[in-house]
């Protein structure tokens, strides 16, 4: 049985680019939201990521845009 008057809870199993997004778009709705991921911390690995511009716009309807401009660095060529 759903009930309506609760919020919608939900899990999401890994922390990576898409488990943190759509962790990100739940919360945006107002659902409870649990991230269970495998590795004890989550740390920089030393990859980059080069953005197209649908996952920045992607980015910007979840509200994150500008919050990642700010350590985010534009290729030169």
């Amino acid at each position: 049985m759903i009930r309506r008057d609760a919020p919608m809870r939900v899990v999401v199993v890994g922390a990576g680019i898409g488990g943190l997004a759509t962790a990100v778009a739940f919360r945006g709705i107002g659902a409870q939201v649990e991230v269970h991921e495998e590795v004890p911390a989550l740390a920089r690995v030393g990859a980059g990521l080069q953005l197209a511009p649908n996952a920045t716009a992607a980015l910007r309807g979840l509200g994150l845009l500008e919050k990642i401009s700010t350590i985010a660095c534009r290729p030169e060529s």
